[in-house]
């Protein structure tokens, strides 16, 4: 509660219960309350102006402070001018009493801007409120935030305040679980840890974990289905009527069959089974018998092209990145806008960034509330409040996959202008060891903490509020709030970091990759083509390589066409127009 007093008040003076607002819950509540403060002032916590406008002027559901004596020298008969009094189960604004006659009032709610009050805190001045309405006399309440048609006792005032003796409030700590959802929870983590442990014991697990490691292994063992190939590019593989004959039922079935080929016999892509001449093959067929014995595949014309960042990826993997991304960030907006109408229509208020920083970031109050039911199931609150976790969990998985695919292709085609050795994940010979999968650590590292920060906003855009109900004794009533909240200033922010976040990528995807190389993105079959080493270059794999067109005394083919590939040799650069294999 908040009682306006006089400094006779503080020095014991006795006071007339008539001034306390007659239709509060339980007027002996109300004294009881008055007396108690009037006893303990010397307990009592002295607040300026404006420290008391900032504590008391929010319809915040948590505080410090409890009950407070607004001190005036008003000139009235009389140390005590009049009480408000607050019930906490009630979720109406009840601030009008800071504003006295200077309120506001829409759909019958008296709301209070404390903002041009905290600008001249030492004015502050609280008025009594006359309304005549249909002859009725309208006196303000604090604890149902309506014009009420009773009229209390007592002379109308204005009293203009000088401090605040605030009452501090006992601290109240609980944990509370849902032992539901702690269930589902450590289901999903011990799924988790079990495939990582799995992955972990087996042995002969060898997964061809970097693009190192694919070259790597196709230096040591070169796919004959490649041979002679050339320089072509994922784009060359795309068009292939092969690759677009290979139909959804004939692909799974062949992943089923080539399973442990694939990742316990170290065999190269599937992909690699067919050849530019279009023909599909199967692995021990004659047709595949007769390629590998002839080298039969033509010699590629090399046309050199400016390549950007985003060509590594497909159209469809670029669409369903960019729309989700899209999609996520106006839903957004879409909240940010339901918030500042929401505002506008109950507090009678242009809600402007300034307004939205004052009210912080993740602050539980009455005013941001979702619906009117604050009575529903935890589950659906839980549900509700974590639906945008699991979008943004979505998008980092369609945006990780595009920057990784985009990090390959700058990695492979770096080797056309630096001869290095290869990024592997188990290292031989000369060979570089990793702690990364694909993406570097000044790439990955403010990539995890931007989706970090991003999370956390979004968890204070909206929020679970479960709140028990603690009286002025000390004892917890029946009534709970549970609902969602929500917080303006996150959702902005989270619209700011996001944007960053989706503009950062774009200008990534126009940067330009080194055009002396055949773009590979993440097509295996365009990689293995470029790993036919010359003769005497075997362990080419264990040394620094680099791509480009093998320097020999004579033509490898009978094409007489020269041959580009990865090597420890000397290497020149390709040739516009010029025919490789």
């Amino acid at each position: 509660m908040a009682a306006i007093v006089t400094d006779d008040f503080l020095q014991g003076a006795t006071w007339n219960s008539s001034r306390l607002d007659r239709y509060s819950e339980n007027i002996d509540t109300v004294m009881r309350q008055v007396a108690r403060l009037q006893s303990n002032v010397g307990n009592l916590t002295r607040l300026e102006n404006e420290d008391c406008i900032r504590a008391y002027g929010t319809n915040g559901l948590q505080s410090k402070w409890k009950n407070v004596l607004v001190v005036s020298d008003a000139n009235v008969t009389g140390p005590l001018i009049i009480g408000y009094y607050h019930q906490a189960e009630f979720l109406d604004n009840d601030l009008g009493w800071i504003c006295g006659n200077q309120a506001q009032v829409a759909y019958n709610q008296i709301t209070c801007d404390t903002k041009p009050m905290l600008s001249h805190p030492t004015n502050w001045t609280i008025a009594d409120i006359e309304l005549n309405q249909k002859d009725w006399a309208y006196r303000r309440t604090m604890w149902s935030g309506r014009w009420d048609d009773v009229h209390p006792q007592g002379p109308y005032f204005s009293a203009a305040v000088k401090y605040c003796l605030a009452e501090t409030a006992e601290q109240y700590c609980t944990l509370q679980i849902s032992i539901p959802l702690l269930g589902v929870v450590l289901l999903c983590n011990l799924i988790k840890v079990m495939c990582l442990s799995s992955a972990l014991l087996i042995r002969s697990f060898h997964p061809l974990t970097t693009v190192g490691d694919l070259i790597s292994s196709c230096l040591s063992e070169p796919d004959p289905h490649t041979r002679g190939m050339g320089p072509i590019t994922a784009k060359d593989v795309r068009k292939s009527k092969a690759v677009r004959l290979l139909d959804h039922e004939t692909l799974v079935s062949r992943l089923l069959k080539d399973y442990r080929a694939i990742y316990f016999e170290r065999s190269t892509s599937l992909l690699s089974d067919y050849t530019n001449s279009d023909i599909p093959m199967v692995r021990g067929s004659s047709t595949a018998t007769d390629v590998v014995e002839k080298s039969s595949a033509a010699p590629v014309e090399w046309k050199k092209q400016k390549t950007r960042w985003y060509k590594a990826l497909s159209r469809s993997s670029w669409v369903a990145c960019v729309v989700l991304c899209v999609i996520a960030w106006f839903t957004g907006v879409y909240l940010l806008t339901n918030a500042i109408n929401y505002r506008k229509d109950n507090m009678s208020q242009t809600y402007t960034l300034s307004r939205m920083w004052q009210d912080g970031v993740g602050a539980v109050s009455t005013d941001f509330l979702i619906g009117g039911d604050h009575e529903r199931p935890l589950i659906e609150n839980v549900l509700l409040a974590n639906t945008p976790q699991l979008a943004i969990s979505f998008v980092y998985i369609l945006y990780n996959n595009c920057l990784t695919r985009m990090m390959l292709a700058r990695e492979y085609s770096s080797y056309a202008s630096n001869r290095k050795p290869l990024r592997v994940s188990r290292p031989e010979g000369e060979q570089r060891s990793t702690y990364r999968l694909q993406l570097p650590y000044r790439y990955s590292v403010p990539l995890m903490a931007t989706m970090t920060v991003l999370h956390w906003l979004v968890a204070r855009s909206i929020f679970l509020v479960d709140i028990s109900v603690i009286n002025y004794d000390g004892d917890q009533l029946i009534s709970r709030i549970s609902g969602c909240g929500f917080s303006a200033m996150a959702i902005v922010l989270s619209l700011f970091v996001s944007g960053a976040i989706i503009l950062a990528l774009l200008a990534s995807s126009a940067r330009r990759l080194d055009s002396s190389m055949p773009l590979a993105s993440s097509c295996s079959l365009t990689i293995t083509a470029a790993c036919h080493t010359s003769p005497g270059d075997e362990n080419a794999a264990l040394l620094p390589v680099k791509y480009g067109v093998v320097i020999a005394d004579e033509p490898e083919s009978e094409s007489g066409c020269e041959h580009a590939c990865f090597s420890s040799k000397e290497v020149t650069p390709l040739v516009d127009g010029h025919w490789y294999n």
